[in-house]
């Protein structure tokens, strides 16, 4: 393909501009008799072009909105030419800012304002004769003789606009006109975009062809595209989309299936320009080798950098070959890829084949599939047969025919695997705190997870999701001065409430839901004085079993313990509650020294990983060398690849390689000084950017290392409050550029899946 230049489409349908509507807004019925002035369902416009052409003499004004009932409109049709034109130029122009929204009930109802899309069919057709024939097989669009004297482009938004809830259909361009008069009339069959600030939802695209971008073509357009469907189109690149220098071209949500390529890009063609691609399905699209995306087959000019793309939480299906990249900057994380990495033909090495990825059958509830119509020798005669792409889910996957959840016997392995990132708020529960794969991921519709997520606190077992932000290294109550000193790890618990209350009111006030009280065995852990400052203080406390077991911290008859009744405390204390109080653990913390692991460490460390293996606890340990840290991960592996490992003060390790290399191990990285050095923070700044640019930000936790209300010294101590996260640190992270969704990852999400116990989910 050649790219042959960027200009102004041009549009010949001569309109007639009407009288134009007042109050701002323009309502459009097919069944609406002629006549009207569009400033009501009762004097709506009968034509769409009529509508258009007032929406645009009232653009002076502000963008104007156009309702647009259920119905079929063609793009020929107006009042003054009610039987049409028959010109195949004329288009739906959008410009100015106007909205084009259909799916209203319109005048045939009782209710004409009531809006659904799915029941009141709005449908944009380039059909303008009215005599197409049935089209269940793409490849036979180009050639189809009944779409011949088809519109060109049946909708064209020269942008800012935005275009939602309408079926566009039986555009047709497949080749690039003889005479040259319109160098762009074969892109875009089904929609033609040239202009930024485009916006287009809930549409679907489908059986339109083009010789570039069957369905849909933006050109040097900045763009989003957010729950579009786009079936059955066909063009020579880009079967159902084709971006070409887009400045920016966004697909969400959408659903990519059965389209048709003559060359490449089966579902979607990108040269040049920015794509980004979220949440999205691409199925079944034909093209040769099974192609999803092809990206630059010509490079950009000199000087100008290669463009880039991110498919981010999608699932690509296409029986292998899924994606053709031969220049662009690709980047895929958290999607699904049947096939693997060895399914990307990828030249250049310009990919990125980022973290979370998966390779496996997605499980839909019907795939779909090209039906051989009893003739397998003849593929000319195939047809594709559309399938339901929700998620099987064993706890409930919602049914598009029965338009109920059901329960089915597996689970779909892209239910809470995608971008950790990614708002989940929307999935209905149990959610798993994490968006699913696919284009129902972050919807209603999105398969619902198999687990829920607790803490286990000092008051008991609570639900882990929904607390806001969680602290997960912090101190109340501590003592140094080691096992053996007189009056160790006790004072009097209502001073401790005292000092301490405040802090931890201060932090719930400021939207800290939970907070993980880091003292161990052998520092002073007390679960009877850190249980009443929780519970006066409204905010849950999480305390650890396991041994403090660096330098003379631990106690002498933990030391002499052997593994296995080390294994047993641990175990014991977390089901069955610590010593005698019934306080049960939530997590098990232990600690390595500066120098090299001991082999009381070790001891300590093993012991963990079996108590973890056997409970599903995570270990957490104090582990300021990186070195420590990699051999800790190591061993615990060993033991059971499933335990979760925390390494605790990883910012003081500043061999930040070390962080990607056990981040891609799975490995929890904690930054846990906040607020002790401000002026350390633009480090640790540039730390996260950089887990986040390497695929690490799932693996990122945040927290203060602070409290510290110790025993023996007047009032505890000076004590350090627990808000420099909230207060300061977040904002820094904003002004780096790191987004909300990311923040809420790390300060929410990460901890709930680095410290929470899974509990199977269970009914609907």
């Amino acid at each position: 393909m050649r790219h042959r230049g960027i200009g102004r489409v041009v549009l010949a349908l001569v309109m007639v501009v009407v009288a134009p509507a007042s109050g701002g807004a323009v309502y459009v019925d097919g069944n609406a008799l002629p006549g009207g002035g569009g400033a009501s369902w009762a004097t709506a416009y009968k034509y769409l072009q009529d509508g258009l052409a007032s929406a645009k003499a009232q653009a002076a004004g502000g963008p104007v909105e156009i309702c647009l009932a259920q119905g079929v409109y063609r793009a020929d049709r107006s009042e003054v030419w009610p039987g049409g034109t028959g010109d195949r130029t004329a288009t739906f122009e959008l410009v100015g800012g106007m909205s084009l929204i259909g799916g209203y009930a319109g005048i045939t109802e009782a209710d004409p304002n009531h809006r659904d899309p799915n029941r009141y069919r709005t449908i944009l057709s380039g059909d303008l004769a009215g005599n197409d024939a049935d089209a269940t097989d793409p490849r036979k669009l180009r050639d189809e003789l009944t779409r011949a004297d088809n519109s060109g482009h049946v909708a064209t938004i020269v942008g800012p606009a935005t275009l939602e809830g309408v079926t566009i259909t039986g555009g047709h361009a497949p080749a690039e006109p003889a005479d040259g008069t319109d160098p762009y009339a074969h892109r875009g069959g089904g929609l033609y975009i040239a202009g930024e600030g485009v916006t287009i939802r809930n549409c679907v695209l489908r059986a339109n062809v083009a010789e570039e971008g069957g369905g849909f073509c933006a050109e040097s357009a900045g763009a989003i595209l957010a729950g579009c469907t786009f079936e059955g189109n066909a063009a020579a690149w880009g079967g159902g989309i084709c971006s070409l220098y887009s400045q920016y071209l966004e697909l969400a949500n959408c659903l990519l299936i059965g389209n048709m390529a003559f060359s490449g890009g089966a579902a979607c063609y990108s040269e040049g320009g920015m794509l980004k691609i979220l949440n999205c399905t691409a199925v079944a699209n034909a093209a040769p080798e099974g192609r999803f995306l092809l990206d630059i087959t010509p490079r950009p000019p000199r000087g100008s950098p290669p463009p880039g793309i991110q498919v981010d939480s999608c699932i690509l299906a296409n029986g292998g070959n899924e994606i053709s990249n031969n220049y662009a900057t690709l980047t895929i994380q958290y999607t699904n890829v049947p096939g693997g990495r060895s399914a990307v033909i990828d030249p250049q090495r310009a990919l990125a084949w980022a973290s979370g990825n998966v390779d496996a059958d997605p499980c839909f509830a019907d795939p779909g599939h090209w039906d051989a119509n009893d003739t397998p020798e003849d593929p000319n005669d195939d047809f594709f047969v559309v399938g339901d792409y929700h998620l099987k889910s064993q706890t409930g996957r919602w049914s598009r025919s029965t338009q109920a959840w059901v329960q089915d016997a597996v689970m779909s392995p892209c239910i809470d695997a995608g971008n950790p990132a990614v708002s989940f708020e929307s999935e209905p529960a149990p959610n798993g705190s994490r968006v699913n794969m696919g284009v129902y991921g972050g919807t209603p519709e999105a398969g619902k997870s198999d687990v829920t997520w607790s803490f286990v606190t000092t008051q008991g077992a609570i639900a882990a999701e929904g607390l806001g932000i969680i602290l997960p290294h912090e101190h109340i109550f501590t003592d140094l001065r080691g096992p053996t000193t007189p009056g160790y790890g006790q004072a009097d618990s209502a001073d401790v409430v005292r000092v301490m209350k405040p802090l931890l009111v201060e932090a719930r006030l400021k939207g800290v839901g939970v907070l993980f009280e880091c003292s161990s065995i052998g520092v002073g852990r007390n679960a009877p004085i850190l249980a009443r400052v929780s519970e006066e203080s409204g905010l849950p406390v999480v305390v650890p079993t396991g041994v403090y077991g660096r330098d003379n911290f631990a106690p002498p008859e933990h030391r002499n313990m052997s593994e296995d009744e080390l294994t047993t405390l641990f175990v014991s204390e977390i089901r069955d509650g610590i010593e005698d109080t019934g306080i049960k653990a939530g997590f098990i913390k232990i600690a390595t020294g500066s120098g090299s692991m001991t082999a009381l460490e070790e001891k300590f460390l093993r012991a963990a990983g079996r108590a973890a293996s056997e409970t599903g606890a995570a270990v957490a340990s104090h582990s300021p060398r990186g070195s420590n840290a990699s051999r800790q991960a190591t061993i615990l592996a060993s033991i059971d690849p499933a335990i979760r490992f925390i390494w605790v003060h990883a910012q003081n390790e500043s061999n930040r390689d070390l962080h990607r290399q056990l981040a891609s191990l799975g490995t929890y990285i904690e930054f846990d000084n906040l607020g002790w050095n401000p002026g350390q923070d633009a480090g640790l700044v540039t730390a996260i950017q950089e887990l986040l640019a390497a695929g690490y930000g799932d693996r990122i936790l945040l927290s203060h290392d602070a409290g510290w209300y110790r025993p023996g010294v007047l009032n505890g101590g000076s004590q350090k409050g627990y808000t420099y996260l909230v207060e300061t640190f977040i904002p820094k992270l904003r002004n780096a550029g790191v987004g909300d969704g990311t923040i809420r990852m790390i300060t929410e999400t990460n901890p709930i899946r680095a410290f929470g116990f899974k509990i199977a989910a269970t009914g609907q």
